[in-house]
């Protein structure tokens, strides 16, 4: 009989040829977590301890909060503008203007720069953790190899 075991299930081949699926986690959430978990201790234990969120979030917060302020203020600006008949006075709010949609586009290259960085970070340790464990698993299948040939008497 053979088992394999894939996403939270269990397939056992029957006699019959079909397969028996049970559900070997009682709650996902927990499963989740112990992974998570298991995941963070690796990370700490290979690269050290990871920055707290809380100064990994600077610049995206930065970046969101210079979008809403540009924003707001390139509105502003257009209402009061509403009012003038100068085109010197236009000129000046135009140029007002224009600056506040360079601190959105700014806002949103921060956030963005943020964003992919720890989308980047996250791939690369956890590229860290895959790789570690299956050099363990190769330096593992190879000590098995080398204790079942040494047993064997194998002359050289």
């Amino acid at each position: 009989m053979s088992s394999t075991e894939t996403t939270g299930t269990t397939t056992t081949a029957t006699a019959g040829g079909g397969p028996a699926t049970g559900d070997t986690h009682t709650d996902a959430g927990t499963a989740d977590s112990g992974r998570r978990g298991r995941f963070e201790a690796d990370v700490a234990s290979s690269v050290g301890a990871p920055a707290p969120r809380r100064a990994r979030g600077g610049a995206r917060i930065t970046g969101v909060i210079a979008m809403i302020v540009g924003t707001v203020a390139t509105f502003v600006v257009y209402v009061a503008s509403l009012t003038l008949a100068d085109p010197r006075d236009l000129a000046s709010y135009q140029m007002l203007a224009l600056g506040f949609v360079a601190l959105i586009v700014v806002g949103a290259a921060m956030f963005v720069a943020a964003t992919t960085t720890e989308a980047i970070r996250l791939w690369s340790l956890r590229r860290l953790v895959e790789s570690r464990a299956q050099g363990d698993r190769l330096a593992a299948a190879l000590g098995e190899r080398d204790a079942a040939s040494d047993g064997q008497g194998v002359g050289r």
